[in-house]
């Protein structure tokens, strides 16, 4: 069986290795801030939605939203054993990327239904490049750590591009 590298140290095999969309329909939906969305999918949106509430215009490139996430993923299992969202990470040319992740900020239809699409519509609004916070998300699917790491992360980099981020990781 090949092994897929997650994180440097970390490797998950083939057949272990899963994505969220796979699981979607085992999960349960009972998620009070964003009832659409399954428990894994609402907490990839309340960390999205966290990390832009950091930003002065609460306003950010797509790519580099993502890139933080995986950053503070990465920090947070580093530090506490274990990653905030619970997401695959993919090597791309721009770094480690989450699918999941980054179908929530495009708000893809192919990865996404149209109910997880309409409530993500309800926090965020998109150009195609930046992903804006039009309303507060709500934070009751974040633990305290997983705040503590998406803030270190922000303060760490969210001055960088999402060029430098790619560089990085």
């Amino acid at each position: 069986t090949a092994i897929k590298p997650l994180f440097r140290g970390l490797v998950k095999f083939d057949k272990l290795c899963y994505s969220l969309y796979d699981m979607k329909a085992d999960m349960v939906y009972h998620n009070s801030a964003m009832p659409e969305l399954s428990d894994s999918l609402a907490t990839i949106a309340q960390a999205l939605g966290f990390l832009l509430a950091l930003h002065p215009q609460h306003k950010m490139n797509q790519l580099k939203l993502v890139q933080l996430l995986w950053a503070a993923d990465r920090l947070h299992l580093r530090q506490y054993g274990g990653t905030i969202t619970e997401s695959a990470y993919w090597a791309t040319v721009n770094g480690s990327i989450s699918t999941v992740a980054l179908a929530v900020v495009e708000q893809n239809g192919h990865i996404l239904t149209a109910n997880e699409i309409t409530s993500l519509q309800q926090s965020f609004t998109s150009d195609g490049t930046n992903i804006s916070l039009c309303n507060r998300v709500d934070n009751d699917c974040l633990s305290d750590t997983a705040m503590e790491m998406l803030t270190k992360a922000y303060r760490l980099f969210g001055t960088k591009s999402a060029a430098e981020l790619g560089q990085i990781n």
